[in-house]
C-alpha cells in the first residue's frame, strides 16, 4: 500500500477531474464523509458546496484543497467495500477523519487505487499544517494497515528487477485504457534502445506509430531551456490526449540528456545509405502507380510505417519512414529530392474509389499467387 499526498489551488477544477471519470466509466464515487446527504445522494452542486464553504473560512490560504492517492499492488483484489474502510483508516489516523472527503475509486490503471478529495481547511477556519514528519507518519500508517489487513507491500518498478517489465514489441498506446504509464513505458522500452534515430523529431517519428509523443516544450518554454523532457499519448490527428509524464519518471528514464548521447551514437553507426528503404519506394512505384493509401499499405507489407509529423497548423510536413526490419528511422528529406513528400504524391495515381481500390488488391493478390 502507498499514499502520496498533494496540495491544490482548485476544487472545481479537481472535483471536474473526477466527475469526468466517472462520466466515462472510469471510476465511482465510493464513499462521502461529513457531508449532511449520503453519497448516493449527493449531485455535482453539494460536492462543491460543502467544500466551498469549509474553504471560504480562511482566504488567506492559497492552496486549500488536499488530494490523496491510495494504491496497491496489483496483485490485490480489493473489493469497494475493504477500500472505503481503507481509507477510512488511513484519514482517521492521519487526524483527518473530521474533514469532509470523498473518496473515489479509478479504474484507469494497472493497480487497485483510491484517490481522496478533502481540505486542509478546519470548521473553525484554521489551516492544517502539513511537515515532514506527516510525510514519515503516513509512510508508517501504510505499513500498519498492510499488516492488519494482510496486505502485500505496494511494489513500485525499480532498476532492481528491470526483466519483469521488460517488453519484446509495444502496443499502440490508447488514452483511456487501463495503465497509460505502462502502456507508455511498453512503447519507450521498445524503441528507446533498439531503434536508430539521430534527433528528436526522428524519435517522434518512431513514437507516432504507437501513439507517443516526446516533448520538449516551445521554443522559449522554461521546460525547453532547462533541458526537460515529458511524454504523452496522442490520438490519430497527432494531438495530446490525456496527462504528460516526466522523462525521468519511467523505469528507463528516457530524459533529453541521455537520448542526446543517442542522437551522436547512431549517427556514427547508421548505415551510409538506406537501400532497403528506398528499395521499397521505387518497387512500390515500378509498374502502376499506387494512389497514396495503396502506397502507404505496400509500405507496410515491407515493415516500413510512413508517417507525417504535421506542423502547428495542423498540415503535414515532414515524411519519415519507420523500417521496423532494420529498426531505423530516414527522414524522406535525407533520402533525396525524389523522396519529399511532394515528390512521392506527384508519383501516386488519383484517389480511386473503394470499388476500383478492392479490383486491384484482388488482381495483385492473382499475380503474386501466378509468381
Amino acid at each position: 500500500m502507498f499514499a502520496k499526498i498533494g496540495m491544490t489551488k482548485s476544487i472545481r477544477n479537481t472535483l471536474r477531474y473526477h466527475e469526468e471519470k466517472i462520466k466515462n466509466e472510469k471510476a465511482e464515487l465510493l464513499s462521502s464523509n461529513n457531508f449532511i446527504k449520503d453519497s448516493h445522494q449527493l449531485n455535482g452542486s453539494d460536492k462543491l458546496d460543502r467544500f466551498v464553504q469549509r474553504i471560504s473560512l480562511n482566504e488567506r490560504v492559497e492552496k486549500k484543497v488536499l488530494h490523496i492517492s491510495l494504491g496497491f499492488n496489483k496483485s490485490e483484489e480489493i473489493s469497494n467495500e475493504q477500500m472505503q474502510v481503507l481509507a477510512r483508516h488511513y484519514m482517521t489516523e492521519m487526524g483527518f477523519e473530521k474533514q469532509p472527503y470523498l473518496v473515489y475509486r479509478h479504474y484507469d490503471a494497472a493497480h487497485p487505487h483510491c484517490h481522496i478529495v478533502s481540505t486542509n481547511i478546519r470548521s473553525d477556519g484554521r489551516k492544517i499544517n502539513l511537515a515532514t514528519a506527516d510525510f514519515w507518519k503516513s509512510r508508517q500508517i501504510t505499513r500498519n494497515l498492510e499488516k492488519q489487513y494482510n496486505l502485500s507491500s505496494y511494489e513500485r518498478i525499480s532498476p532492481e528487477h528491470p526483466e519483469r517489465y521488460k517488453v519484446t514489441q509495444a502496443q499502440r498506446v490508447l488514452h483511456g485504457q487501463v495503465g497509460l504509464k505502462r502502456a507508455i513505458s511498453d512503447v519507450l522500452n521498445t524503441v528507446v534502445d533498439h531503434y536508430s534515430y539521430t534527433n528528436l523529431q526522428e524519435l517522434n517519428a518512431i513514437l507516432h506509430v504507437y501513439n507517443v509523443k516526446a516533448n520538449a516544450g516551445a521554443e522559449n518554454s522554461y521546460m525547453h531551456q532547462h533541458k526537460g523532457l515529458v511524454y504523452h499519448a496522442i490520438d490519430e490527428r497527432g494531438r495530446k490526449v490525456g496527462k504528460s509524464i516526466k522523462a525521468s519518471d519511467f523505469l528507463l528514464k528516457p530524459t533529453l540528456a541521455k537520448l542526446e548521447e543517442k542522437f551522436v551514437l547512431n549517427t556514427s553507426l547508421r548505415e551510409t545509405h538506406p537501400l532497403r528503404v528506398t528499395g521499397a519506394i521505387n518497387w512500390t512505384f515500378a509498374g502502376t502507380p499506387p494512389d497514396w493509401q495503396g502506397f502507404v499499405r505496400d509500405m507496410e507489407r515491407e515493415g516500413i510505417d510512413v508517417v507525417l509529423l504535421a506542423d502547428k497548423k495542423g498540415g503535414p510536413k515532414d515524411i519519415f519512414f519507420v523500417d521496423h526490419d532494420r529498426k531505423a528511422v530516414f527522414e524522406g528529406a535525407r533520402l533525396g529530392p525524389s523522396y519529399l513528400l511532394q515528390a512521392l504524391r506527384e508519383r501516386c495515381s488519383p484517389e480511386r474509389s473503394r470499388e476500383e481500390q478492392e479490383l486491384e488488391e484482388t488482381q495483385r493478390q492473382r499475380l503474386r499467387l501466378g509468381l
